[in-house]
């Protein structure tokens, strides 16, 4: 084939095809333009591709539509309160009228929209949008609702407790520091009112600085020092047996005897332990205090002290000093005793009626005697007592013990002025159960006994009694037989 038809067979495009060609490729980026142009409006009025606020997706929506998603979301709207030693609360939007308002956030948001970069978002999606969170609530119905909680009940409220030093188990130990769950009602309210505000889903008011907290926690270095200072002193015990009763004596007391306020290093307090002894003498001594008694008759009678007389000379009497003393050798040695307290004077029973079942009992109001042995009544007389107008003739109330029985005996009167005594009378039995000069003895010269003899014709202390009654008792009873007297 030759050159000259090789060339003949190339097409050349005709100017109509070529106009067509710029006609097809005009339209397009007319097309284009268009859709731009038309987005690019559309994105004026409306939230453009990707977009997403406050986690809602705005993509082509409206800021109407938007703000109507945001008051459907502040409709659903519920905050969870954790409280301490609580069950979680949970207060919704409905309790309290809380409503989404409209401050013109989110179209403020659409107005810094670049409409024209709307193509980018295709590629390069925004990143999410925020608004603050913006409500109204009725302030009244959330209190309300505050105030219906229990952790909000100021009665249920527990005061924190301090760190301190414990002793248990044979030593001293720092014992953690208690929370409480007393809170400021003031401050808890407007941590709220602010999680409310923000539409926070939860808050735990532990993490809200709104409780009030110990003072002293277990952190603090001088409760671990004063710790071991005590360990070095009293790890010790006594466990006292008082009849079926039974008190322990520990560090847990004797923590209080370690003055570590004067003396870094600690200093043994001796005041201390001798208050605590002279308290534990008290509550477990009986003499001279106030008693009952249950009479033959069945009465209960109470055995008042008698201030001159001490209430008595019978009864348990603990040794403060011996005790004292016992306590500190105990600390010293570190030792566990299990003892009875150190009496300088016992009765027979730690019962209420600590004298037994074997005693004389004088009813001044009745002016009746009673000699009972081992619960049964062995003698009974009516008796004349001292004159009770005359403090010094009235015969004293408290139980005391026969500490002597004389056969005959003078008795002798205080001496008056004259030189002379007040009375003289010899009396064939006598016992004694007062070192004053009280005793129980035959009164021969008086013509009866019981009723009121005693207000006219009382003795002068004594117990008159008809003389073979007192020849009865003085056979039966027994040196340190209790006596016991009350009206």
């Amino acid at each position: 084939m030759s050159v000259k038809e090789n060339a003949e067979q190339v097409v050349v495009p005709s100017k109509r095809s070529l106009k067509w060609l710029w006609i097809s490729l005009i339209s397009f980026v007319a097309l284009l333009l268009v859709v731009y142009v038309g987005f690019a409006v559309f994105f004026r009025y409306h939230f453009g591709f990707n977009v997403v606020i406050d986690d809602i997706d705005a993509s082509f929506k409206t800021p109407a539509y938007i703000q109507d998603a945001l008051s459907a979301k502040a409709a659903a709207y519920q905050l969870e309160i954790e409280a301490l030693e609580s069950a979680p609360v949970r207060i919704t939007a409905d309790q309290i009228d809380l409503k989404y308002a409209h401050d013109g956030q989110v179209e403020k948001l659409l107005s810094t929209q670049n409409f024209y970069a709307w193509p980018i978002w295709l590629f390069r999606p925004p990143a999410p949008l925020t608004t603050a969170a913006s409500v109204s609530y009725d302030a009244s119905k959330l209190a309300n609702v505050l105030n219906s909680t229990s952790f909000m009940d100021s009665s249920l409220m527990k005061e924190p407790k301090d760190a301190f030093v414990e002793f248990t188990d044979g030593s001293y130990r720092v014992v953690s520091e208690y929370q409480g769950t007393t809170l400021d009602e003031r401050a808890t309210k407007a941590v709220v009112a602010t999680a409310i505000g923000s539409l926070q889903a939860k808050i735990t008011l532990a993490e809200s600085d709104v409780y009030k907290t110990p003072a002293v926690l277990a952190s603090d270095p001088q409760l671990t020092s004063k710790a071991d200072l005590f360990n070095k002193y009293v790890p010790f015990s006594v466990t006292y047996t008082i009849g079926q009763k039974t008190e322990v004596l520990d560090g847990n007391i004797a923590i209080d005897w370690v003055d570590t306020n004067v003396d870094p290093t600690g200093s043994f307090n001796e005041d201390m332990l001798r208050a605590w002894v002279s308290d534990f003498a008290w509550r477990h001594s009986t003499l001279g205090h106030e008693r009952e008694i249950t009479t033959p008759t069945g009465d209960k009678k109470r055995i008042d002290r008698f201030d001159y007389h001490n209430g008595g000379t019978y009864g348990w009497q603990v040794d403060v000093e011996a005790e004292v003393q016992a306590i500190k050798d105990a600390l010293l040695n570190h030792t566990g005793e299990v003892r009875e307290p150190i009496f300088s004077q016992r009765a027979i029973s730690f019962d209420e009626q600590d004298w037994g079942n074997t005693y004389l009992e004088v009813d001044i109001e009745k002016q009746h005697l009673w000699y009972i042995r081992e619960g049964e009544v062995l003698l009974e007389t009516d008796i004349v007592t001292g004159l009770p107008s005359n403090s010094i003739r009235d015969t004293p109330t408290g139980v005391y013990f026969l500490f002597r029985k004389t056969s005959p005996q003078k008795m002798v009167g205080e001496i008056q002025a004259n030189g002379r005594p007040e009375y003289e009378a010899v009396v064939q039995y006598c016992m004694w159960f007062t070192d004053e000069g009280h005793a129980a003895h035959d009164a021969s010269w008086q013509t009866s006994f019981g009723g009121d003899v005693y207000t006219y014709n009382g003795s002068h202390g004594c117990l008159n009694m008809p003389p073979p009654k007192a020849a009865e008792l003085y056979a039966l009873i027994e040196i340190d037989t209790p006596v016991v007297i009350h009206y």
